[in-house]
């Protein structure tokens, strides 16, 4: 539960989660209704983003900060997007309105331009989409990076980057698979090609050049 007291310190100063945040009403129905979806997608993203919710009625602050009007309403709060007010020195966000439907499954579709992470790995991607499994559970079964003429997908772990256009993360596998023009750079040495499977569990990285050769620049320390 997110207040006055906690907002700023938890959502405006965290600067390596997407915050999904609900403002809602006591006395709005539409909002009893929309509350169910928002859990289930909150437990289906659990670890990856972060889901929290304001009472409108008790958080009048908070409320007014975010430009609220009409309740349910979902705003995202990217990483990255804070800047400090010159006039009063204070540390804001301006939100991220979504207006996509109120289901579970619509919220994490929507999820766009993020930063994923999940402890020393990160996935700062344009567009996300998640896949769930069918039945009682729902879970989490992958979830997809699409790159953007302006942007990669970027993935980063310690001292290791490798961006491409597309980036499937399979989490009972624990596996990464980037594709499309992939650049690995480890220590200084870096490695081109067409494909990088990474396995997350023992940090073993494999670059394919799906039928091209596999360019290699190894300037650095260590090994590519």
């Amino acid at each position: 539960k997110l207040d006055d007291t906690n907002f700023d310190q938890t959502v405006i100063k965290d600067d390596r989660h997407l915050w999904v945040v609900e403002y809602y009403a006591d006395w709005c129905g539409h909002c009893k209704q929309f509350a169910k979806g928002f859990q289930k997608a909150a437990e289906n993203l659990a670890g990856i983003v972060k889901f929290g919710a304001v009472n409108a009625d008790e958080s009048k602050k908070t409320v007014q900060a975010a430009g609220v009007q009409g309740y349910p309403s979902v705003k995202l709060y990217l990483p990255g997007s804070g800047s400090r007010n010159p006039y009063t020195g204070k540390f804001y966000k301006t939100p991220v309105d979504y207006s996509g439907p109120r289901t579970a499954k619509g919220v994490v579709e929507f999820l766009g331009n993020v930063v994923v992470v999940q402890g020393d790995v990160t996935l700062a991607t344009p567009q996300l989409v998640a896949t769930f499994g069918s039945g009682r559970q729902q879970a989490l079964q992958s979830l997809t990076a699409t790159s953007t003429a302006a942007a990669p997908v970027r993935f980063t772990r310690g001292e290791e980057t490798a961006t491409g256009r597309t980036a499937t993360y399979a989490p009972t596998a624990r596996q990464l698979v980037l594709t499309g023009n992939v650049t690995l750079t480890r220590q200084g040495n870096t490695l081109v090609g067409e494909k990088l499977v990474y396995d997350l569990a023992t940090g073993t990285a494999t670059v394919t050049g799906d039928g091209a050769p596999v360019r290699a620049t190894l300037t650095g320390e260590g090994t590519p």
